[in-house]
């Protein structure tokens, strides 16, 4: 669940698509999450606790400091946006 909710966080933010299409993003996210809770991986506590720590790693990665401190994941990340526009 972290992973892949700190994807489409991240994907939101390098996209910046609308509120439909991170809505999508979200619902692919907790598909993947839920998965893991039917396949015995997880438990339903473990997906809401990834989820919430998914969010707020790639809210954290798209934030400015994190690309202040780093110029190559700043350059990659602006690239990233250009490729979406």
């Amino acid at each position: 669940a972290t992973a892949a909710y700190a994807l489409a966080s991240l994907l939101h933010e390098v996209t910046k698509v609308g509120a439909n299409r991170q809505a999508r993003l979200e619902a692919l996210a907790e598909r993947i999450a839920v998965n893991r809770i039917y396949a015995g991986v997880h438990t339903t506590s473990d997906t809401e606790a990834g989820k919430n720590l998914g969010k707020r790693i790639g809210a954290w990665l798209a934030s400015a400091p994190v690309k202040a401190q780093s110029s190559a994941w700043a350059a990659l990340f602006t690239a990233a946006e250009k490729e979406w526009k």
